[in-house]
């Protein structure tokens, strides 16, 4: 068995050979080059990766805009709003975010680590209307109030 070399110019560059022509399928540019493909298909992945991490990136951007501007959670447990009640001291349970500020009838009330608490308030007969209010660093509120019925 033997095997012809044809001798393609007299260069190293090979500069003479004619290129091949592409063949066009729809949208994707096809060519009988497996190198030429791989060059092509290297900066289609280049492309959606850079797309990818700029979609990305400011995706993030947008929740910290997002998180950092909007008032902090706040979930009361207990009590129900409008209860009745025949106790005169009654505990208040909730959770909000660990890095807000808690206040019930403006006094600052402390947080555990995840953000719950649990506070006890006397209260007198009658309607008592509670206030319980977080505060961001950045000063965004979130306040809600319950009514409260002392027989």
């Amino acid at each position: 068995m033997s095997f012809r070399v044809k001798q393609i110019s007299n260069r190293d560059d090979f500069s003479s050979i004619p290129p091949q022509q592409p063949l066009q399928k729809g949208n994707l540019l096809l060519t009988k080059n497996p190198l030429r493909r791989t060059i092509i298909l290297s900066h289609l992945f280049r492309k959606i990766g850079v797309f990818i991490f700029i979609f990305l990136f400011f995706g993030y951007l947008g929740w910290q805009f997002y998180d950092f501007f909007r008032p902090p959670r706040l979930e009361i447990f207990s009590p129900k709003d409008n209860l009745v009640t025949h106790v005169p001291l009654l505990t208040i349970e909730g959770k909000t975010e660990k890095e807000s500020q808690l206040f019930i009838n403006n006094v600052n009330v402390l947080l555990s680590h995840d953000g719950a608490f649990k506070e006890d308030l006397g209260l007198q007969k009658g309607v008592n209307i509670i206030k319980i209010e977080a505060v961001k660093k950045n000063g965004k509120k979130n306040v809600m109030f319950k009514k409260v019925l002392l027989e």
